[in-house]
């Protein structure tokens, strides 16, 4: 269920500039917008797996944000009874902390038994990759295909070389652009060469991708795809240069019980995705994404890109 058809929500998305204020310190994006996407889906989530609670009388329902302020205690998002018959069931009222004032008086007289914060897909025993388990087998072309516009736009030039004309689809609207982006993929599907030079990076990535795992077991990074129900892991792709992250390639463990690719993102909706489930603390990703801190400006070019 989306949370706008459980309940009236005033001024949203202006509410959750006071979750901000009462969480943790973190980057939430322009406008809240990371914010905004993790509440919804967090939300969703909760409600699926039921962990919404009502009060003792039942005026009142909670769900665990997720979120701590800084003594790590839990914030939870609270709703009363909707008075009105030709509306949602609840109206929101606000954020609260269980003992402190306002509505966290509300949450610790009138609940019992609070909820901890959802663990995705089992806890965090899902969240490492086992790099024993070796390469993750990744169908480069289609992805590739399939994502070419979160590819770096320094290697789609380079692969290109002239023979097609890049996308420029700035300021259009959303079906324009997917329909010219759309006849630039059926132009490269038929240009094997362009192609080639997509996939050889991607493969030279993921190499560095495993050197990494092996070094710092954190590398991989978990996010939750809803469609499946499955936690999934985020690999970083150095892409364009050695020592800088560009991309990043979801992975999941299919029926067989082996690792395969299944998505390129790029590196701002690889944090969004992510931070559903934790705060991102992996350094490619936070220093490599527009909503963390900036990469440093020292470059170290592949040879393939200049040969």
């Amino acid at each position: 269920m989306k949370l706008f058809d459980f309940a009236f929500v005033p001024n949203y998305p202006q509410p959750l500039e006071r979750l901000a204020d009462m969480a943790q310190r973190e980057p939430w994006g322009r406008n809240y917008r990371v914010l905004k996407s993790y509440f919804n889906h967090m939300f969703e989530q909760v409600h699926a797996e039921q962990r919404i609670v009502e009060s003792k009388d039942g005026a009142y329902c909670a769900f665990n944000t997720g979120l701590t302020n800084a003594n790590f205690e839990s914030i939870f998002a609270v709703f009363a009874r909707n008075e009105r018959e030709d509306a949602q069931d609840w109206f929101f009222r606000g954020f609260g902390i269980p003992g402190l004032k306002g509505l966290g008086e509300l949450l610790r007289d009138e609940f019992e038994g609070l909820p901890h914060r959802l663990q995705f897909g089992g806890g965090a025993r899902n969240y490492f990759f086992p790099i024993d388990e070796g390469e993750p087998a990744c169908d480069w072309e289609t992805m590739c295909l399939e994502n070419l516009r979160r590819i770096p736009s320094g290697l789609l030039m380079d692969a290109v070389g002239g023979r097609l004309e890049l996308p420029q689809t700035e300021g259009m609207e959303r079906e324009a652009m997917l329909e010219i982006w759309e006849q630039f993929r059926s132009d490269v599907a038929e240009l094997p060469s362009i192609l080639s030079k997509l996939t050889e990076p991607c493969e030279w990535a993921m190499e560095q991708t495993l050197d990494r795992c092996v070094v710092d077991y954190k590398t991989a990074v978990p996010q939750w795809n809803a469609r499946q129900n499955e936690v999934q892991l985020l690999l970083p792709l150095a892409l364009t240069n050695l020592r800088e992250v560009d991309a990043a390639v979801a992975i999941r463990k299919n029926d067989a019980g082996q690792w395969e690719g299944v998505n390129i993102l790029t590196l701002d909706m690889a944090y969004n995705n992510a931070r559903l489930i934790a705060r991102p603390e992996a350094t490619w990703l936070v220093e490599g994404t527009k909503i963390g801190r900036k990469p440093a400006a020292a470059r170290h070019t592949r040879a393939h890109l200049t040969a």
